[in-house]
């Protein structure tokens, strides 16, 4: 069985900008990403697109604490519910 795990980190803020273009930049167009930024303060904002919906937009992350959250979409079930897949390779 595959496992749908979503992966939580942080990063110093004054390198946010950075880190959320890497992101962006290098997973794969259907993982999701998360960026939830000055939570429990009025300027909260916390926003989930996949990788692809996030290329060309402007987010303002400098020096605001951020969580950044990715979960990877499998291409290969896609469609796929209720099959056996047991005697596929993985």
């Amino acid at each position: 069985a595959e496992a749908r795990q979503t992966q939580i980190f942080i990063e110093t803020p004054y390198r946010n900008e950075a880190l959320f273009a890497a992101l962006v930049e290098h997973c794969a167009p259907r993982t999701l990403i998360c960026v939830a930024s000055d939570l429990t303060l009025t300027t909260e904002s916390v926003r989930s697109r996949p990788a692809s919906a996030w290329r060309g937009f402007a987010v303002d992350l400098h020096r605001r604490p951020t969580v950044f959250l990715m979960l990877a979409k499998p291409e290969r079930l896609a469609g796929r519910r209720g099959r056996d897949q047991s005697n596929e390779n993985v």
